[in-house]
């Protein structure tokens, strides 16, 4: 990867200074600005200050080199250079224009070796710096050169040299008269006459007016020049790769993107969760002087266990270097997706391990009727225990799929796709959220699909803890290759089950 970012030029000029060179600030670090590629920012130490001296060229085009970097500097501020211009004529010429404050801005192209991503802005971590250009505009207003060291003389003598050449052989040249050249006149021989192209409008003229002389041409066109198909040219065909790579899987989390997931504890393999177990209680006087009711106030421990999820890669340095896209980025998205996916299921298998109190057995999920009843059946059951109604109906996309069939005795979807006044909702088939008998329904495919399940809950039934640490990687210099890994802690809990109800197709086992 490539890019160029023009920099201030902050440097002062430093007394008897060599002549014919400029110096300034290369590349500020620490600040964002817009680079061929997009936003990118420069860390402290990203550019080094040995190995090949950087080219000094003409806005970026390699084909106008002018000199060289001679001098290369850093400190916190950033990389500041000294580059000597070399006594040519695009030497002079752009020394002259630097002189004269048209190119009084420079601009670097460096090789990106590490980089992360910041909020959308390329971090450069570490490159090569292959060349420095003289530029007339650059990315900062402040961007200026700070030193030209030429003197007029020096920077004027290659045009005094030629108008002195060009004035002496004007001087010494006789003046002599212009005469016509003249030319033999060659023999010409009786010869047959060889087939040659016709011109276009000859061309264009048969193909509107003569078919079989047009049908002549192009006979004699290809008798004329050998065929050449792809299988003879196989080894100059190109075969580009059109990016981005494609995915076929859609990164989501529904359950916990429902609740949302908590930050959990630092430290410690499992954690405590408190919750009531019994309150205290209130009742009438009997009468005066009588006691009052009481109760004792209980809270009990619930532990939650942190489980680890992860992945790893073992890349080698070629594929780092020589893919594109890049396979280090593709790796590590990947990682990252399949996390997230396994956090969810690791979710969904906490929700169908509920215990078996609290369902409602024997649901037909073909039955419109019965669905709509069994829904108001679980409402009330979390109600009566707790004053709380539900907000969720969460689901296999198996169940989702037999909701949307749904109709009324007349035909009619009790879900329709636009739904009338009178609908209990609305679904439709391009998108697994809805919000059905004024529940959010929320679909995950990780639940156990081997039974119809429909849960009626309450948010407050579930909680998820997560830390996700991120990516993680090491160097393996032996073999040239760099370990990835993608890890982070999770936690599923059902931290009250009186708020959470299974509609199931499953028969009542008593």
């Amino acid at each position: 990867m490539k890019i160029t970012l023009a920099a201030p030029i902050t440097l002062e000029a430093a007394e008897g200074a060599p002549k014919r060179t400029i110096s300034g600030l290369a590349v500020p670090y620490g600040v964002t600005a817009d680079a061929s590629t997009g936003p990118v920012r420069f860390e402290a130490g990203s550019l080094p200050t040995d190995g090949p001296a950087p080219k000094l060229i003409r806005d970026h085009d390699l084909s106008q080199p002018i000199g060289i970097v001679t001098e290369r500097l850093e400190d916190e501020e950033g990389m500041y250079f000294e580059a000597r211009i070399s006594e040519t004529a695009a030497g002079n010429e752009a020394l002259t224009l630097a002189a004269d404050g048209v190119l009084d801005s420079v601009s670097v192209g460096v090789e990106i070796l590490a980089h992360r991503f910041d909020s959308g802005v390329m971090v450069v971590e570490s490159g090569r710096w292959r060349e420095l250009s003289l530029v007339p505009f650059g990315a900062f207003e402040e961007a200026k050169i700070a030193q030209v060291a030429a003197t007029e003389a020096e920077t004027a003598s290659s045009e005094a040299l030629i108008s002195e050449e060009e004035k002496m052989d004007t001087e010494n040249t006789p003046e002599v008269a212009a005469e016509a050249p003249t030319y033999p006149t060659p023999v010409i021989y009786a010869q047959p006459r060889k087939f040659s192209l016709p011109s276009l409008s000859e061309y264009l003229v048969a193909m509107a007016t003569d078919s079989h002389r047009f049908h002549t041409m192009n006979e004699n066109v290809r008798a004329a020049a050998g065929d050449v198909t792809i299988a003879d040219v196989d080894g100059i065909v190109p075969e580009p790769i059109l990016g981005p790579i494609y995915d076929d899987l859609n990164i989501l989390r529904p359950i916990v993107s429902a609740i949302g997931a908590r930050a959990m504890p630092q430290s410690g393999k499992v954690f405590i969760r408190p919750r009531i177990a019994t309150h205290v209680e209130v009742g009438v006087q009997a009468t005066e002087l009588t006691d009052l009711a009481t109760r004792t106030y209980e809270v009990e421990d619930v532990p939650v266990t942190k489980k680890t999820f992860g992945g790893r890669a073992y890349l080698s340095e070629q594929s780092i270097d020589w893919t594109s896209p890049g396979v280090l980025d593709a790796v590590l998205t990947d990682l990252a997706g399949q996390y997230a996916l396994e956090t969810e299921a690791e979710m969904c298998s906490v929700v169908d391990g509920l215990a078996t109190t609290g369902n409602l057995w024997g649901a037909d999920f073909t039955d419109a009727e019965d669905v709509v009843k069994k829904v108001f059946a679980a409402a009330s059951t979390i109600g009566s225990s707790s004053n709380y109604a539900p907000t969720h109906l969460i689901c296999h996309h198996d169940v989702w799929g037999a909701l949307g069939g749904l109709a009324d005795l007349n035909g009619r979807p009790i879900f329709p796709t636009l739904g009338p006044q009178n609908a209990g909702g609305t679904l439709t088939s391009s998108s697994f959220q809805a919000n059905l008998l004024g529940l959010t329904l929320v679909v995950s495919k990780d639940l156990d699909d081997s039974e119809e399940n429909l849960y009626v809950l309450h948010a407050r039934a579930l909680e998820a803890y997560e830390q996700r640490k991120g990516a993680i990687s090491l160097d393996n210099p032996a073999q040239l290759g760099r370990v990835v890994a993608f890890r982070g802690y999770f936690a599923g809990l059902i931290i009250d089950p009186s708020k959470i109800v299974r509609i199931t197709s499953e028969a009542d086992p008593t």
